[in-house]
């Protein structure tokens, strides 16, 4: 219960924070490279996981409005080959059309800015702003 409460503060304070930088900063799984997207399944099964993860930040943020910037930073243990890295971000972008946080994934609707660094084994993660 006392985890459930933390939880829920810092919640509190991660809102606050989003509403005094007008922008949406949002932690989530590693994006998977183009080479695990291949086949069709793992593709849907890696879009749920998103939604999943992103189900949690549309109440703070609400619908998207006009055209918005999203950029993502991947953090993780080997830099990947730059098309395998914007292929593997199809999944992470449906989810976050499916959600509204976008309004299209077309490029008069959201402007894609990527970049990745490389961290230390086992703490691979990914970090979207959308502004």
């Amino acid at each position: 219960m006392l985890y459930l409460q933390k939880d829920r503060e810092a919640n509190a304070r991660r809102y606050l924070q989003t509403l005094e930088e007008n922008k949406m900063s949002i932690t989530l799984t590693a994006t998977p490279s183009l080479n695990v997207l291949k086949d069709r399944w793992a593709l849907s099964k890696w879009k749920k996981k998103y939604i999943a993860e992103l189900s949690g930040y549309v109440h703070i943020y609400g619908k998207a409005q006009g055209k918005r910037t999203v950029i993502v930073r991947r953090y993780g243990s080997r830099i990947l080959d730059v098309d395998n890295f914007t292929g593997g971000l199809k999944s992470m972008i449906d989810s976050l059309k499916y959600h509204k946080l976008i309004i299209d994934d077309r490029a008069e609707f959201m402007e894609l800015q990527a970049s990745q660094e490389k961290t230390v084994r086992g703490k691979s993660y990914t970090v979207i702003e959308i502004l």
